[in-house]
């Protein structure tokens, strides 16, 4: 993991250009977070509590990112869907609350899912960028950098 603080706004451009797709910034535990606005960029948020299992992943993302209807709940189809995502001037970013137990129920595939971040974000590039905004509470920073870390996401973090 990287300790380089950055902003949300430097992440995202440097995803566009081959840099790290998932970041992690630490939050306050009792105060509700804003979503991030960035000109051009879709943002939206899941909250991992609700996808411990690839078949709540695939809930979650389906509803933040208003799949089809024929999304068929696999890897491929999600690849698929991840791929071809709105038109948008500039990105996209989704936001996870509580990602240490992001697919804690299934945790090879929290490998498989950082996995295909980046590649998402290889896709997009340079046209657009990709990112995934982990917003961990300030007690569960370093856990939730080392469960990322050992599923093999890079991840930076920003302020």
């Amino acid at each position: 993991m990287s300790t380089a603080d950055t902003s949300v706004d430097v992440f995202l451009d440097a995803t566009a250009a081959g840099g790290p797709a998932i970041a992690l910034r630490a939050v306050p535990a009792k105060s509700r977070v804003p979503r991030t606005d960035l000109p051009g960029v879709l943002v939206r948020r899941i909250d991992a509590r609700d996808a411990r299992t690839l078949a709540g992943l695939y809930r979650c993302m389906a509803k933040a990112w208003d799949f089809p209807a024929h999304f068929g709940a696999n890897k491929d189809a999600f690849d698929d869907v991840m791929r071809d995502l709105p038109e948008t001037g500039r990105g996209y970013l989704t936001e996870i609350t509580h990602p240490a137990v992001l697919l804690e129920d299934s945790p090879d595939d929290l490998a498989w899912f950082a996995g295909s971040i980046a590649f998402y974000a290889d896709e997009y590039a340079p046209d657009r960028q990709f990112g995934v905004l982990l917003l961990a509470r300030r007690s569960e920073e370093a856990a939730t950098g080392r469960v990322w870390s050992a599923a093999g996401a890079d991840v930076v973090t920003v302020g």
